[in-house]
């Protein structure tokens, strides 16, 4: 049998972080704990998908872009998923 998660990295910040890769779902996986700030950026996000199907998929967009360009880590001082969403977030309201 096959571990089921791999890529797995803790990450100490101001808020610790664990990130992993679950291989059943082929999924990358940011878990932490206790985030309160987090988990409500996290439902202003959903809720500007809900309002407009483009928000989400440019997110995408972007965020594979900058996987490419490596500068998607906070953690090495790039940019974070969130800057990244938000920054979508300010092109589609210009």
């Amino acid at each position: 049998m096959t571990a089921r998660f791999s890529h797995v990295e803790l990450i100490s910040a101001r808020v610790p972080l664990l990130k992993f890769k679950d291989v059943l779902f082929d999924v990358n996986v940011d878990l932490n704990v206790h985030n309160v700030v987090g988990v409500r950026n996290t439902r202003l996000l959903k809720a500007y998908s809900d309002c407009d199907p483009r928000f989400s998929r440019l997110v995408l967009a972007v965020k594979h872009w900058a996987q490419k360009h490596d500068i998607n880590s906070a953690h090495r001082k790039t940019l974070s998923s969130y800057s990244l969403a938000l920054m979508v977030l300010h092109f589609l309201q210009s």
